[in-house]
């Protein structure tokens, strides 16, 4: 215990500390991905312990957007804290999720969510999101969409309209009951920014501990007041007024004039200049980097601006500043890698990999070393770093089951198949191991590269085909099979005298929901294979 911190529950994913002043009215915070799970420190401590008010923070240990698994029992261990008081979910980003997702079952009477995703599984989002998709995980449900009968009554969501990912995900909140927008233009993904650097902490708390519901309209007001003293408000105006107003550079220059002088100023003034056309410029400009505290920068943001607009120089200028300022920072080391290896100087790149891999906070940063292996062609360097975290125990069981689907993944894009093959082999081995891993998928992914024994040995067992998914694979593995001579899957799920009539559910009426091929429902329906059946590859459709 820390003064008057405590933690109140803790798992493998999820950390959830108390920090008990006696106030009437108990604030429950999410972090934002960048934040992780560090002893009693939680987001938007600092301001609720200055302010004497009862907080609660649900800190995950990685980008998580809160399972279920772990949120329940965390909950409960809350329920005696926030029982009879008002209770307000807060967060950002990731957090913005948990703010919403959870506001009912931790029984929150209002939410406050800046820049929220309505959901991170990649079949909910198709292309219009794609931000956090790797971060899905299906076996935990993790960052599952958002309904109706999650919120609480009142829900305010802050998101910038020109931010298009953002207000896409805002748009699928509002259908919802209960939630009101506040649209905060030119600040870009990075809304809560504008309460920090506007000083508007207080008076958002403030509105927060009203007992009657207060109005949009204040909301509003507290944000858009605070955003004329934000930077980050002031650098977007400048990137937007360059971009639509590129012919007219006094207009950008004017606004640039109004940054206070810092490395925030130097770098927008090299988006200024980039998206004007003065490459030359930017160069220069770029010059100037040297004895300035790069750690205050959004390199994030620069680097893609960086690659968007071609912009090679500036990419190697700022990764080669971060690898001799900052030696032992892997994520900024890990991006000045990836400018080596998008510029063509691979063998540099892996070099630069290898080097970071001894670094202590290289297990954070496991899927970025996947994707630049791949990039560089060194799949199996990555399966090597993958298993030898795993015997070291810095990577528990289910992570390096979701590290091979990210190699699988990158294999396939790069369509290298004895890799996809290996990988496929070692996460059978770690089912084995007493690991939980979607053995359907896995047997899909065999049946991908044309291993149908593999694919077979992978299905789940006979009796445990309660799904048309499995039930689809299960006929295309036998359409696909070479033998003349062979009982039939499907035929055998039940018993001997015919398909599926022990199986305990209707199946013909189950496979007809889901648009299954007219040959296997009449299989499903009449036709009985005993063991002299013989089936014909590509019997089934």
């Amino acid at each position: 215990m820390e003064n008057n911190k405590s933690i109140l529950f803790k798992s493998d994913h999820l950390t959830v500390v108390l920090s008990e002043h006696g106030s009437d009215c108990v604030f429950v915070t999410f972090n934002e991905m960048g934040l992780r799970a560090n002893g009693f420190r939680f987001w938007g401590d600092g301001l609720f312990d200055s302010l004497k008010l009862t907080s609660i923070g649900f800190v995950s240990s990685s980008p998580d957007w809160y399972a279920p698994d772990d949120m329940e029992p965390a909950a409960k261990a809350c329920s005696s804290y926030i029982k009879a008081r008002r209770v307000v979910t807060y967060g950002y980003s990731q957090g913005g999720y948990g703010a919403l997702k959870y506001s009912r079952l931790l029984s929150a009477d209002l939410a406050l969510s800046f820049s929220p995703q309505w959901s991170i599984n990649p079949a909910d989002v198709g292309d219009f999101d794609r931000r956090f998709t790797q971060h899905y995980d299906a076996e935990r449900r993790n960052g599952e969409r958002i309904e109706a009968h999650d919120l609480c009554s009142t829900c305010y969501i802050v998101v910038d309209p020109g931010e298009p990912g953002d207000f896409e995900n805002a748009r699928h909140l509002l259908r919802l009951p209960g939630t009101h927008l506040i649209q905060l233009p030119f600040c870009g993904h990075e809304t809560i920014r504008v309460v920090a650097e506007g000083r508007a902490g207080r008076a958002l708390i403030s509105l927060c501990q009203k007992h009657d519901i207060p109005p949009t309209r204040e909301f509003r007001q507290v944000l858009r007041h605070a955003r004329g003293r934000s930077q980050t408000y002031a650098r977007h105006k400048v990137r937007q007024l360059s971009r639509s107003l590129a012919r007219h550079r006094r207009f950008a220059e004017r606004a640039l004039a109004q940054l206070p002088e810092g490395p925030n100023k130097v770098m927008t003034a090299v988006e200024v200049a980039l998206l004007s056309g003065g490459l030359n410029e930017a160069k220069s400009l770029m010059g100037s980097l040297s004895d300035v505290d790069l750690l205050s920068l959004n390199f994030l943001e620069r680097w893609h601006l960086f690659r968007r607009t071609g912009f090679s120089y500036g990419e190697q200028r700022l990764g080669g500043l971060y690898r001799v300022r900052y030696p032992d920072n892997p994520f900024a080391r890990l991006h000045g890698a990836n400018s080596l290896i998008f510029v063509g100087e691979v063998e540099r790149g892996v070099h630069e990999l290898l080097e970071i891999e001894r670094l202590p906070g290289a297990p954070d940063h496991i899927r970025t070393f996947i994707s630049l292996y791949g990039q560089a062609g060194c799949l199996d360097r990555a399966s090597e770093f993958r298993d030898r975290l795993g015997r070291e125990g810095l990577l528990p069981i289910s992570a390096q089951i979701r590290v091979s689907f990210d190699i699988i993944e990158v294999a396939k894009r790069l369509d290298i198949r004895p890799q996809m093959f290996r990988e496929l082999r070692k996460m059978r081995e770690l089912h084995e191991d007493g690991a939980c891993v979607d053995m359907l998928r896995v047997s899909g992914l065999f049946f991908e590269i044309g291993e149908t024994e593999y694919a077979r040995a992978c299905l789940p067992p006979a009796g445990d085909l309660d799904n048309p998914d499995a039930l689809h694979l299960a006929a295309r593995i036998e359409a696909k099979s070479d033998r003349r001579r062979k009982r039939s899957y499907l035929g055998f799920c039940g018993s001997k005298r015919g398909p599926m009539e022990n199986s305990g559910y209707d199946c013909p009426t189950l496979l007809k929901e889901f648009w299954a091929p007219m040959r296997l429902l009449r299989l499903l329906k009449g036709r009985s294979y005993s063991k002299e059946s013989r089936m014909r590859p590509g019997s089934f459709g």
